[in-house]
């Protein structure tokens, strides 16, 4: 039977122990596997360009009520 791939989204490499000892558990085990992992460096505050366009969105559909 094949394992379940994982794929992991953090914002730190360094997690606390618990995180450390799942992330163990499903390598060590025979159901998972981690296969991916994704360090997340948005920065804070910052804004995408789909969020800026909602926000416009959002303000021209309030104006519209007026």
């Amino acid at each position: 039977m094949d394992k379940i791939r994982v794929g992991l989204f953090v914002d730190d490499l360094h997690q606390p122990a618990w995180v450390c000892r799942i992330i163990e558990d499903i390598n060590t085990g025979s159901y998972g596997e981690i296969k991916l992992v994704v360090k997340n460096e948005a920065v804070p505050g910052h804004k995408s360009w789909i969020q800026k366009f909602g926000d416009k969105f959002n303000l021209y559909l309030h104006y519209r009520r007026l």
